[in-house]
């Protein structure tokens, strides 16, 4: 990333010290969530936060807590340049079938229907 990156861009990767090594379901999901949310007192120091997670966990709780921080999840910027692309009808190819509810539920969540 940084290669690609302009020079003037800094960026840093901040990882949980705990939690769900995989979200493959609701409840991993919700783990994974308040670990992420753990992390709001090193994440304050950036003038931008990305949620690098599908299902955007701990997202809505950071924007919360680090306002007037933008808190961007993957699932949610992929899911509107997707609906900006192609006239708002995507698909969401995944392998965890146990979390199509929370996906449809994000995708409810940002404005963008119902599957």
């Amino acid at each position: 990333a940084r290669a690609a990156a302009p020079p003037w861009l800094t960026f840093e990767g901040v990882t949980v010290d705990e939690g769900a090594s995989v979200i493959t379901e609701p409840t991993a999901l919700a783990i994974a969530a308040a670990a992420v949310v753990k992390l709001a007192h090193k994440l304050a120091e950036f003038d931008a936060v990305i949620v690098s997670a599908f299902g955007d966990p701990g997202r809505e709780q950071l924007a919360r807590i680090l306002s007037p921080v933008p808190v961007i999840g993957i699932g949610e910027a992929s899911m509107a340049e997707a609906a900006k692309l192609s006239n708002n009808c995507f698909a969401v190819a995944t392998t965890t079938p146990d979390l199509r509810a929370s996906i449809q539920d994000m995708a409810a969540a940002n404005g963008l229907g119902t599957a």
